[in-house]
C-alpha cells in the first residue's frame, strides 16, 4: 500500500495543540446540574444510618441520593452505582449529591454523614486464599470471556472444574505434555519468583460524563468512553430501555489506555432519570485514584528448564491476580501467553483471580500480557546467563513460528517473530559498545486482537472529497490511520479524506478502542467501504465519459479517463 507508507501528520493534532478541542468537562448544556460522590472511607463493612438532612439544606442542592434510592438490582455487591448494604473498598461510592453548582454540591456532600459496621478487611491476596480469611465476595462469581474480548483478545478456559481457594473467583489452567517429568531431565532450571505492582493509568483527564434525558423518554450520554456501544448496553439493560434509545456520543478522549470503558454513565444515567435534567460528573485527581480502576497487581512462581544446548523443554507457573473487590479475567490471556511465545513442549500453567478488599481492577494497555512477559522474559535473560547465550539467540532458537502451536492448540498463523529478533540483532543500539554506565535490555512480547467485526460508512462529498464513518473512537491517532487506509483504496490523497467518530444511533458498529484492535479490525471494513464507493462513482461516470470503469481513474476531485486528462467530469 502506497499511501500508508508514506505516513501523514494527525488530523486532529493542530486542533489539540492549540486548545481548540473540546472535552466532556468543556460540555455546556442548559440545565445542566453537578454531581459530587460521598465515597466510602472503609475498607469492608455493612452500611449503617446515612444522614443526609444537613446536605439537603444546602442551597442548589436538587437531590441526594442513596443505593437504596435506586431500582433494585439481583445483588449488593461492588459493582452497584451506589452502594446498598456493604462497601467493599475504600472509594466505593456510597451517596450522590446532585446540585446547580459544583461548589454547592462538594459542600453537601461534606454533610453526609455515613455510619458503617466495619469488618476486618483483606488487603493480601496471598492471605486472602488462606481457609481462615474473611471471604470478600458473597458469590465468588468468575468473569466472562467478554470482559477479556472487549480488550480485543481471547482467554484462556479453564481445563476442567477444579477446586478454587477462598476468595478466588476463577482458575485458568493450560497443560500440554509432562512439565514435572521435562523439568527433572532439564540441565538447566531457573526458578525465580516475580511480583508486579498494580498500576493506575494516570490519565490526563480524569473520568467524565455528561448525560441527559430525552423528551422521548431515552437518554444522551457524553462520555470520553473507548467503547460507546458498551456504554448503549451497559445503560439500557441497567434503566430498561432498548438500546436505540440510548445515543452515547464519544468524546475526545484525554488517555484511555483500556481504563475507560465505562464507569461513571450507569450512575449518572439513573441520576438524569431521577431528576429529569441533564447532569454532569467529573472526578477530581484524588478521587480519580480511588475510584478508577486500575490494572491488577500480580505474583508469579516459574520454574523454566532447557538443554544445554539452549532449547527449552519445559514451563511451570504458578500465579495469581490480586483483583480488588470484583472477578477478574486477567489469568486467562496470562496463560495463553505464556504456553504460546516459545515452542516449549512441556507446560502447567496455573492462574488464579483473587479478590480482595480494594478498587476492583480493570485493563491497562496488553492485560495480562504485559504482567506474563515481565516474568517470562526476565526468566528467559537469567536462562541465557545461565547457558552463556546471547539473549536475542537464546530467543531466536525458541521463538515461536507460523504453524507452530499457540497455548489453545491452534497454530500460529503468519508472525514475525523471526524478522522482529533479527532486525533487533543486528540495530545499532544493540551491536554499538556501550559505556561503563550503559546496558542494553532485551524483551520480546506478543498480543493477540483484531477479532471484533467491525463496519464503516464511505461517501463522497460534492466537492469530491470523501468521509468515512466509523463507530470506534481515535484515542491514539487511529482515525488518521483509517484516513490513510481509505485514501489508498479510493485513490485521493489522504488530506481528501475525514474520518468521522460517529454516536451509536448515526454509524456504523464499531468494536471498542481497546485491546490495539481498531486499526486491523475496522481498518479492513474501511478499505472495502472506500472500495466500494469508488466502484459505485466510476460506474455513475462511464455513461457520460463513455469509458469503462477499469478506464477511469479519480484526480484532484474529478473522474478521468486514464491516458486523457482533457476528457474528465467534476464530482459535484
Amino acid at each position: 500500500m502506497s499511501v500508508p507508507a508514506k505516513g501523514m501528520r494527525r488530523q486532529e493534532g493542530g486542533e489539540k495543540v492549540t486548545g481548540v478541542t473540546r472535552f466532556t468537562a468543556d460540555l455546556e448544556l442548559a440545565g445542566l446540574l453537578h454531581v459530587q460522590l460521598v465515597l466510602s472511607h472503609v475498607p469492608s463493612g455493612k452500611i449503617g444510618a446515612i444522614d443526609t438532612g444537613a446536605a439537603r439544606g444546602v442551597p442548589g442542592v436538587v437531590g441526594v441520593v442513596t443505593g437504596a434510592d435506586l431500582p433494585a438490582h439481583e445483588t449488593a455487591g461492588p459493582d452497584l452505582p451506589l452502594a446498598v448494604s456493604r462497601v467493599f473498598y475504600v472509594g466505593q461510592p456510597v451517596v450522590a449529591v446532585v446540585a446547580e453548582t459544583e461548589s454547592a454540591a462538594a459542600d453537601a456532600a461534606a454533610l453526609v454523614q455515613v455510619d458503617y459496621e466495619e469488618s476486618p478487611p483483606v488487603v493480601d491476596a496471598s492471605a486472602a486464599m488462606q481457609e481462615q480469611s474473611p471471604l470478600v465476595l458473597e458469590e465468588e462469581e468468575g468473569a466472562s470471556e467478554e470482559d477479556a474480548s472487549i480488550h480485543g483478545a481471547s482467554a484462556a478456559a479453564d481445563d476442567a472444574p477444579e477446586e478454587r481457594p477462598r476468595n478466588v473467583s476463577g482458575v485458568a489452567h493450560l497443560k500440554r505434555g509432562d512439565a514435572e517429568a521435562a523439568l527433572k531431565k532439564s540441565d538447566v532450571v531457573i526458578k525465580a519468583t516475580y511480583r508486579i505492582a498494580g498500576a493506575h493509568h494516570s490519565f490526563m483527564e480524569p473520568h467524565v460524563a455528561v448525560v441527559r434525558p430525552e423528551p422521548d423518554g431515552g437518554l444522551t450520554v457524553w462520555s470520553p468512553t473507548q467503547g460507546p456501544f458498551i456504554v448503549r448496553d451497559t445503560v439500557a439493560g441497567l434503566v430498561g430501555l432498548p438500546p436505540h434509545k440510548v445515543r452515547v456520543v464519544p468524546m475526545p478522549v484525554g488517555g484511555g489506555f483500556g481504563g475507560k470503558i465505562e464507569l461513571l454513565e450507569p450512575l449518572l444515567a439513573l441520576l438524569a432519570l431521577r431528576v429529569r435534567r441533564p447532569v454532569r460528573l467529573a472526578l477530581h485527581r484524588s478521587q480519580e485514584f480511588v475510584v478508577g480502576h486500575p490494572a491488577p497487581a500480580a505474583h508469579f512462581d516459574l520454574e523454566l528448564g532447557a538443554s544445554r544446548g539452549g532449547t527449552l523443554l519445559a514451563l511451570r507457573a504458578r500465579f495469581h491476580y490480586d483483583n480488588g473487590a470484583g472477578a477478574g479475567w486477567h489469568a486467562g490471556l496470562t496463560a495463553s501467553f505464556l504456553g504460546g511465545t516459545y515452542r516449549i513442549p512441556n507446560f502447567d500453567l496455573r492462574g488464579l483471580e483473587v479478590s480482595t478488599n480494594k478498587t476492583p481492577v480493570d485493563a491497562y494497555r496488553a492485560p495480562g500480557a504485559t504482567q506474563a512477559y515481565f516474568a517470562l522474559e526476565s526468566a528467559m535473560d537469567e536462562l541465557a546467563v545461565e547457558l552463556g547465550l546471547d539473549p536475542i539467540e537464546l530467543r531466536l532458537r525458541n521463538v515461536s513460528r507460523e504453524g507452530d502451536l499457540a497455548a489453545d492448540g491452534e497454530p500460529w498463523p503468519r508472525i514475525a517473530s523471526i524478522e522482529v529478533l533479527e532486525e533487533a540483532r543486528s540495530h545499532p543500539v544493540y551491536t554499538a559498545p556501550l559505556a561503563e554506565a550503559e546496558a542494553v535490555g532485551v524483551a520480546l512480547g506478543a498480543w493477540g486482537g483484531a477479532r471484533t467485526p467491525s463496519a464503516a460508512g464511505c461517501r463522497v462529498e460534492p466537492d469530491g472529497t470523501v468521509t468515512v464513518t466509523v463507530g470506534s473512537p481515535d484515542i491514539s491517532g487511529t482515525a488518521t490511520g483509517l484516513a490513510m487506509i481509505a485514501a489508498e483504496a479510493f485513490g485521493v490523497a489522504p488530506d481528501r479524506v475525514r474520518v468521522e467518530v460517529g454516536d451509536t444511533v448515526s454509524s456504523p458498529f464499531g468494536p471498542s478502542s481497546s485491546g490495539s484492535q481498531v486499526t486491523y479490525s475496522v481498518g479492513g471494513a474501511v478499505y472495502e467501504a472506500a472500495k466500494e464507493a469508488r466502484r459505485q462513482l466510476l460506474e455513475i461516470a462511464t455513461e457520460e465519459l463513455e469509458a469503462a470503469p477499469e478506464d477511469l481513474d479519480i484526480i484532484d476531485g474529478r473522474v478521468a479517463v486514464k491516458g486523457a486528462p482533457g476528457r474528465s467530469v467534476e464530482i459535484t
